[in-house]
């Protein structure tokens, strides 16, 4: 049996027959007060819907294909917990410092994980019983974060980085000659920068307080620690291969 045959005969014994919500059902039959969670059938439409909050996360239609569309929350667990109680099992996936939703095989999704997105579609097997990926849907591949080498490279080619890196050994001796109170007073001068911290170098009167923050014995130690900081964000996803 579908889920939409499943969702016509659930309406049928458990809808609300005063109130709000007249003509919905709650999803969970033995928690009727929990509105937020509903299966609905919108007028004119050709699908019954389950609804969590105000987003149909589940579509089942007449000819047994699904549409999954958790609106950007798939990481939540109450999202996860909402689609688990009709055999929508989602997890966690993780390829390096980047982790992905998926789609996880479970007792109504016969298929291989793969990563979850609002909008894809599954299809029914009356002879597995099972649901599978939808003939017309491509699942994304999977991603991972990775340095991005061009958008780097620009930040170490800038001019004004290069001359910061140019005095550098000045800058460093400067610093190290620092009474302790001033080097960290500059300290908190490059702490109202953090955000755009790569953007530091192109105002020259923060030279010092980049040198103060990340000082380290040498100034290509003292470089290393600032770059690394700088370009922490210049990443972009790559697919898993």
């Amino acid at each position: 049996m579908n889920l939409y045959t499943k969702l016509s005969d659930h309406l049928r014994k458990h809808v609300y027959k005063r109130g709000q919500f007249e003509g919905d059902a709650p999803a969970d039959a033995c928690r009727r007060s929990r509105s937020h969670y509903r299966v609905v059938r919108p007028s004119n439409a050709t699908f019954i819907a389950i609804r969590f909050h105000s987003t149909d996360i589940i579509r089942a239609y007449p000819d047994g294909s699904l549409t999954l569309d958790a609106n950007g929350w798939d990481a939540s667990p109450t999202t996860r917990d909402a689609y688990a109680g009709w055999g929508i099992y989602l997890g966690s996936v993780r390829h390096g410092s980047h982790r992905q939703t998926a789609l996880r095989p479970s007792r109504t999704y016969d298929g291989r994980m793969v990563p979850f997105e609002d909008g894809m579609r599954l299809q029914y097997d009356s002879v597995k019983g099972s649901y599978y990926l939808h003939p017309d849907y491509t699942p994304r591949p999977f991603t991972t974060r990775v340095a991005d080498k061009d958008e780097r490279r620009e930040f170490r080619t800038d001019p004004d980085v290069q001359a910061f890196r140019a005095a550098l050994p000045v800058l460093h001796a400067a610093v190290t000659a620092m009474p302790l109170p001033e080097r960290t007073n500059l300290r908190w001068e490059l702490n109202m920068i953090k955000r755009d911290l790569h953007r530091a170098c192109w105002t020259h009167s923060k030279w010092p307080a980049i040198v103060a923050s990340y000082w380290r014995e040498t100034p290509a130690e003292t470089w290393a620690a600032y770059y690394e900081d700088a370009t922490r964000s210049m990443t972009k996803l790559e697919e898993v291969l």
